[in-house]
């Protein structure tokens, strides 16, 4: 083989020229930015014209397809204005500890006061991190091309995979990723080379306590404070810690390029995710979706992920036959409920005329930029996009919440605490609702609010209402109900009267 051009210029000495480099090589640049360190990383950084963040490759997220239908914006609380008195954020505090958190809340502008987010010589862009935190190795996530395609997971899309599972630890199922522990820097370095969408990472550690102080999670007290070694952390960690909500995941750093994904999923406890650098957009589904959103089941891989693609490369046809209860094409309230086992996903596709679920379920969109916080509560579904402009910097943590007390004062009339027991939400109402439907089309019980006051066939009133308390209290005592109070609301006249849970669409439209 021939020799090394005597002319040509050694990449790994300081002599590269800086146009040639930003030019071309940047695979070799950012193999060799993994194994920097100090000097000869800044040596580097230069080299790449000072801004690692500009070569990231300029990626979007898959656009949406038809399996997506947006509901509305979250609802959002401008945080500087909330608590400008004290008299109103101890109002917020007092909220944040009734316990009735049951939607999604944007805080605008909740950790604006993080030095992370308002100090430039912090700020959590990828070129500082890699430069101050560069060694720090956390876990990150490295994409399988082979097992996403494998599982449905698009290009640039990270599915989270439990691990500890017996067949991902024998090899015997192919994974959609993997979690690795891997230095910052070597991370940044697969960011900048991830230029197909198919050799990324997501970088998803726990926060390391010098970046916890960036993110307002440990105080940085000062005069008598730094003495006593006293202080607080910054707002909204300030005000949740006041509200007793009790922490079930440590902090997480979250660190991915432009055009990344989450494929939808949900947790089972409440969650807070600031957004720090970059631009980040959630689609989150109600608990109510759950049972149309294919899950797997609790003991595959992938439990708790759905098998739902949101993305527009699924063709319309082939999306309603492979996922008919989301897109509404076989779920229909005039059907029996179906059951969260994904083994009738191959049932054969039924077209359902009239059906109630016509359409994919409304998703509630949340935009975040630098600065606001995103509080949704558990069982929640969503999907997460980052959006850039090149790299997203988040952080996450996981909370315990009061528990609803409904005997506090309240500005909506809610029925007593013997009507309304600990637990009932009004996603359980609804699942009621469906039931009573159920059982009321079978013939087991007589509507007493029907209009019309037809009988089942095969007997008389009192026969079929015997026979549907018979069954209820089977279901009962077997414990799959618990027994409720009538719902209560309001009439035309404001008048206090007993609402029918077997009213359908009337009664989910004046519940809302």
């Amino acid at each position: 083989p021939m020799g090394p051009d005597p002319n040509e210029k050694d990449p790994t000495d300081g002599r590269a020229d800086p146009e040639e480099t930003s030019g071309g090589d940047i695979d070799s640049i950012a193999h060799l930015l993994s194994r920097a360190d100090g000097a000869v990383h800044q040596a580097f950084v230069s080299l790449l014209g000072g801004d690692l963040d500009a070569r990231v490759p300029a990626r979007r997220p898959p656009p949406l397809g038809s399996m997506v239908t947006i509901a509305g914006p979250a609802p959002e609380l401008d945080w500087h204005r909330a608590t400008r008195t004290d008299a109103q954020r101890r109002e917020l505090i007092a909220s944040l500890a009734t316990g009735r958190f049951r939607e999604p809340c944007i805080l605008r502008g909740a950790a604006d006061e993080w030095p992370a987010v308002c100090d430039a010589s912090k700020a959590w862009t990828l070129s500082r991190l890699v430069a101050d935190h560069g060694s720090f190795a956390g876990d990150v996530r490295v994409r399988s091309p082979e097992g996403s395609a494998a599982n449905g997971v698009p290009k640039d899309g990270y599915a989270y995979v439990e691990e500890a599972h017996e067949a991902v630890r024998s090899g015997k199922f192919n994974s959609p990723s993997r979690t690795v522990k891997m230095p910052l820097r070597e991370a940044a370095a697969r960011m900048v080379r991830n230029g197909d969408g198919e050799g990324g990472v997501y970088v998803q550690a726990l926060i390391t306590d010098e970046l916890a102080k960036e993110a307002g999670l440990t105080p940085e007290p000062e005069g008598e404070q730094a003495r006593s070694g006293e202080g607080e952390p910054s707002e909204p960690w300030r005000s949740m810690d006041r509200a007793g909500w009790r922490e079930t995941q440590p902090p997480r750093l979250w660190l991915s390029a432009a055009g990344s994904t989450s494929p939808l999923h949900f947790d089972s406890s409440a969650s807070v995710l600031a957004q720090v650098t970059g631009t980040k957009r959630m689609l989150l589904y109600p608990p109510s979706a759950l049972s149309r959103a294919h899950l797997y089941p609790d003991w595959h891989p992938l439990r708790r992920r759905s098998k739902v693609r949101l993305d527009a490369d699924v063709d319309v046809d082939d999306a309603r036959r492979a996922f008919p209860r989301w897109t509404g094409s076989r779920f229909s309230r005039d059907e029996d409920e179906p059951s969260n086992d994904s083994s009738n996903d191959s049932e054969p596709f039924e077209e359902t005329a009239g059906s109630s679920h016509a359409s994919p379920p409304g998703a509630w969109e949340a935009v975040l930029g630098p600065g606001d916080v995103l509080v949704f509560p558990p069982r929640w579904a969503h999907y997460t996009e980052s959006l850039g402009p090149n790299m997203c910097a988040s952080v996450t943590r996981r909370f315990e919440t009061p528990r609803c007390d409904v005997s506090d004062s309240s500005p909506h009339p809610l029925p007593s605490s013997q009507d309304w027991p600990t637990g009932v939400t009004p996603e359980s109402l609804e699942r009621s609702a469906r039931f009573a439907r159920w059982i009321e089309r079978r013939g087991l019980v007589s509507n007493p609010f029907s209009s019309a006051g037809q009988q089942p066939e095969g007997g008389d009133a009192s026969t079929t209402v015997s026979e549907g308390r018979r069954a209820l209290r089977q279901l009962v005592s077997a414990g799959l109900l618990r027994p409720i109070g009538i719902p209560l609301r309001l009439d035309d006249a404001g008048r206090v009267v007993t609402e029918c849970c077997a009213m359908g669409k009337v009664y989910t439209t004046r519940r809302k």
